[in-house]
């Protein structure tokens, strides 16, 4: 029997780049801290359109774009109004 699961890649985010996580829900990127070396993403903070503000270890990216990561803490909601004004600041800059 052979699986083809695909495994996410450890990737390096960008700050203010929204990515759609696997759970259907989009995050955007708020910071990001990298190893001694500046070569791995060891964390990133991100917020859900939602307004759940959270630090992620280890980020990592499907072939599709879609994020997940190893595990999360320091999670809490900020205020919904705040959120989406930063999701459509970060749309715009897209532009």
């Amino acid at each position: 029997m052979s699986y083809n699961m695909e495994y996410p890649q450890i990737f390096k985010p960008v700050k203010g780049k929204i990515y759609n996580n696997k759970n259907g829900s989009r995050y955007l990127c708020t910071s990001v801290e990298h190893d001694k070396y500046g070569r791995y993403t060891r964390q990133a903070e991100f917020v859900s359109s939602s307004g759940w503000h959270l630090t992620a270890d280890c980020p990592r990216q499907y072939k599709d774009g879609c994020i997940e990561w190893d595990s999360s803490y320091n999670g809490f909601f900020i205020e919904l109004a705040t959120a989406s004004e930063m999701f459509t600041r970060a749309e715009k800059e897209k532009e």
